[in-house]
């Protein structure tokens, strides 16, 4: 098993904390590394618990800071650096997984071989494109939730080598 999940903080420890709950307790023995990127000007008595807090985790948890806040592409970009793992996910702080094994199986299907990338449905692009995508590859956008024609850079898993040999944008 060699797992990372790059998670981009802009620094609200409620959340944080909230968050390494789930992960202490539901899925973090299902990776071996969780990088905490917290990039905010915040008061250094909250970056203080913050990094007290990962520290805490009885899952191999590396914190990062920096005291300015930036886009999660960046923090990505620059997280990706860190990882020695040989697969990604990408999980955002709104991000919660309530149950164990969904990670596992994510993962299970990269290693296999079977699958490049495994990732859930946006759209996060102009309408131009959702429209001339829908009409070239026949997607439908009907139904509960996001139906787009690109990946949220939330829950999206991929090879640290594949994700390297990107643009990184």
């Amino acid at each position: 098993m060699s797992r990372a999940a790059i998670l981009p903080f802009p620094g609200d420890p409620f959340l944080l904390n909230y968050w390494l709950t789930l992960f202490d307790n539901v899925w973090g023995s299902e990776i071996n590394t969780l990088y905490v990127y917290m990039n905010s000007p915040i008061e250094m008595g909250v970056v203080q618990y913050c990094r007290e807090r990962c520290e805490r985790s009885p899952h191999n948890v590396v914190f990062i800071w920096q005291n300015e806040q930036k886009e999660h592409g960046w923090v990505i970009d620059q997280t990706l650096n860190w990882v020695k793992e040989d697969f990604v996910m990408l999980v955002e702080d709104d991000g919660f997984i309530f149950k164990p094994g969904m990670v596992d199986q994510c993962f299970q299907a990269l290693e296999s071989g079977h699958f490049d990338i495994v990732g859930s449905k946006r759209g996060s692009c102009s309408q131009q494109i959702l429209d001339e995508a829908q009409k070239r590859w026949g997607i439908s956008y009907e139904g509960i939730g996001d139906q787009g024609c690109n990946f949220w850079p939330c829950f999206f898993f991929s090879s640290r080598h594949l994700l390297s040999n990107t643009d990184r944008n």
